[in-house]
């Protein structure tokens, strides 16, 4: 209570709005507002929001790249009958603590491989053909990796629409502070 006595009006009014908006610990303000001479903690919300959306567009710009790999793949015919056809990639992702920004952040985990069965061809006469006139084809469908570019875009289209939202946000409380 003493501290709240201690401080000037604009303190006051600063501090009572960023509780109303939810906003306790809010870094580039603390150079603004101090209690007692000690500054609000150092991490900020709106900071917060947008290290874990840019390590969501990180994530999802991997996962692209994959897709990406998987079409440019996906009607490679093996070579011989010993080489084994392109076999389809999937990323794993995983929640990690960042001990720098104290949030959990989206990290690529491993990158695997599907390991569904090879589509089967007859293609007579192919270097990779079996006896029976046979070729196993990459395991990559097309229209599933297509889908997964379209979630990928949606994703990354929603994430930087929230990524400007939090600037502006950000921007707007500063200008309040003015």
């Amino acid at each position: 209570m003493k501290a709240l006595l201690s401080m000037t009006l604009p303190q006051k009014i600063l501090l009572y709005s960023f509780c109303i908006m939810g906003f306790y610990n809010i870094s580039f303000a603390s150079q603004y507002i101090k209690i007692n001479n000690h500054p609000f903690p150092s991490q900020d919300k709106l900071d917060s929001a947008g290290k874990i959306l840019v390590s969501g567009m990180e994530a999802q710009s991997h996962r692209m790249k994959i897709i990406a790999q998987n079409l440019a793949n996906a009607k490679l015919q093996p070579k011989s009958k010993e080489a084994e056809p392109y076999r389809r990639q999937v990323i794993f992702f995983n929640n990690e603590f960042d001990e720098r920004s104290n949030n959990i952040l989206l990290k690529v985990d491993e990158i695997g491989y599907d390991m569904s069965s090879f589509e089967e061809v007859y293609i007579k006469g192919h270097p990779a053909a079996d006896e029976n006139g046979i070729v196993k084809m990459p395991n990559v469908n097309t229209a599933i990796e297509i889908a997964d570019a379209n979630e990928v875009r949606s994703a990354i289209e929603a994430s930087s629409i929230a990524f400007e939202l939090t600037k502006l946000n950000k921007q707007n409380i500063l200008d309040i502070m003015k």
